[in-house]
């Protein structure tokens, strides 16, 4: 099991891609046991983008679309509120789709999401995500782990450490390779990122 690390009264957890895979067979599960079958999965980016594929063949949808909404902008701070700035290149009229996004934070995000899609003329739209924070206001339909601590999943740990060292502040360079270590990071992403 996973434990989180706190610097400076800031809790992070750091997933590793083993273990991301390892929940993304976990949320399959979860869903498949429903019975549920989706025309099309759609993947919420950038986050979205990592496990969406593992997920759709998991679960055998055949196609896939993603959208992007922009809504944070630091380590537990967001815009006022979330804006798509991705729109849907394809017409999803009368289909049941599988929306994802790696965490649910305030459900802020996946609300808009869901009316976007139903706006443009989805039949349902199902949700799920790996992760939830326990604050949220809206639950997707389906997850595997509630957590409080700042996420800094695999596929955008370095985009994770430019928001951490804003946070840090005026912290040096070995200062950062032990922080780093600490929160889990792998030695050769510190290597790269502080080279």
């Amino acid at each position: 099991m996973m434990k989180s690390v706190t610097i400076d009264s800031q809790a992070y957890i750091c997933p590793s891609w083993q273990g991301m895979g390892e929940m993304t067979v976990s949320l399959s599960q979860k869903i498949q046991k429903s019975g549920q079958k989706f025309d099309r999965l759609i993947a919420l980016a950038k986050g979205g983008w990592g496990w969406a594929r593992q997920l759709q063949d998991l679960l055998r949808i055949e196609t896939q679309s993603s959208i992007q909404i922009s809504f944070y902008k630091g380590i537990m701070k967001t815009k006022r509120v979330p804006v798509v700035i991705q729109s849907l290149p394809i017409s999803i009229l009368g289909e049941k789709v599988l929306v994802y996004d790696d965490v649910v934070d305030s459900g802020e995000t996946l609300e808009l999401a869901k009316q976007y899609l139903l706006t443009h003329g989805a039949r349902e739209v199902v949700s799920a995500s790996h992760y939830i924070k326990s604050w949220t206001k809206t639950k997707p339909d389906y997850w595997v782990k509630e957590t409080k601590a700042w996420i800094l999943f695999p596929h955008d740990v370095v985009e994770n450490m430019d928001l951490i060292v804003k946070k840090w502040g005026n912290v040096g360079k070995k200062e950062l390779a032990v922080r780093f270590g600490r929160l889990g990071i792998e030695k050769t992403i510190i290597d790269f990122y502080l080279a």
